[in-house]
């Protein structure tokens, strides 16, 4: 049987622009970066507040990625223009160009040397993160691509897509290592997350599925009616054992990967209430997963994960998070 975990709202955040668009934690946890429209809020997780705003983008940002260094972030907009963003000094340090349709996610390898940005203009591109130039394009999807997750090694992209398929391929080169076509089930896919091992993939779509690749021998398993409008974000916790979702039910649910069940919501009926968000929640899991942090139309909510052990949370978290 399942363990089941309640999820405790810790903390809320009003009153930080009119539309959370994206969100991203440093893989160290240090800080928390909010898409407002066109401008970025960064929060420090020492002290609580909001340590500065990235500005200069000209449409609404639809990406962010937080190196695990926590010194550089990647942003990415309606226009397809991507910022590089030393947070140290919180100004872009580099344009990269190369998209000419809205950005739809950004992802960091391990390292942070290699990010991978996926664009409605149909292709992925892989950046090397120092010189902001491009290492390889996809090109493979017939759609807007709507996510993208990159192995922990940067050896290995999966991305999907509005043409309804999931695909990995090879960073250095571009070439397409597998595939499953799923548009016969499921319509357009416009969420993705990856096991840092490549062993796992999952995707999720206006259908409200969710789809479990295992890329290696091909296996597919289908969770229906995940959520009932659709799934709009994933997120792995680290080990790999949990996964989050979100939907347009106004629903998080969190899973067990082995079991396919779930182990604990907010949002909805018989879960954690989260009063005044929206539909479409981006989610970004901390780095020791015990917080999930989620937000929508001006307000964030910082949601407390058990983990099963009676332990608590980390002690700049409970700083930041104390009422």
């Amino acid at each position: 049987m399942s363990q089941r975990l309640e999820l405790e709202v810790a903390r809320q955040f009003d009153g930080v622009g009119t539309v959370n668009l994206s969100l991203a934690l440093a893989r160290d946890g240090r800080l928390l970066c909010a898409g407002e429209s066109t401008t970025i809020d960064i929060f420090s997780s020492t002290s609580g507040k909001r340590v500065g705003t990235l500005t200069g983008h000209g449409q609404n940002v639809n990406a962010i990625a937080v190196a695990p260094d926590g010194r550089t972030a990647l942003s990415g907009d309606g226009g397809g223009a991507i910022r590089q963003w030393d947070l140290s000094s919180n100004t872009c340090a580099i344009e990269l160009t190369g998209h000419t349709g809205r950005v739809a996610a950004i992802s960091f390898d391990a390292q942070g040397g290699v990010a991978v940005s996926a664009s409605w203009d149909g292709s992925a591109i892989v950046w090397d993160v120092r010189s902001g130039k491009r290492r390889s394009r996809f090109r493979e999807h017939t759609d807007k691509v709507a996510a993208v997750d990159v192995s922990s090694d940067g050896k290995q992209v999966f991305s999907t897509s509005f043409d309804g398929t999931i695909r990995s391929w090879d960073a250095a080169t571009g070439g397409e290592a597998g595939m499953v076509d799923l548009s016969g089930h499921t319509g357009k896919l416009g969420s993705l997350a990856a096991t840092r091992d490549r062993e796992t993939v999952i995707a999720g779509g206006v259908s409200g599925d969710l789809w479990i690749w295992k890329p290696s021998d091909g296996d597919v398993t289908r969770i229906h009616d995940a959520h009932s409008g659709g799934v709009s974000d994933l997120a792995f916790f680290p080990g790999d054992r949990w996964f989050v979702s979100t939907g347009y039910d106004k629903a998080l649910l969190i899973w067990d990967l082995e079991t396919t069940t779930v182990i604990g919501q907010a949002g909805m009926e018989g879960g954690t209430s989260i009063p005044g968000l929206a539909i479409s929640m981006p989610v970004a899991v901390s780095p020791d997963g015990r917080m999930l942090v989620c937000g929508r139309s001006g307000r964030i909510a910082v949601i407390r994960v058990p983990d099963g052990s009676g332990r608590t949370a980390r002690a700049w978290w409970r700083k930041l998070f104390r009422r």
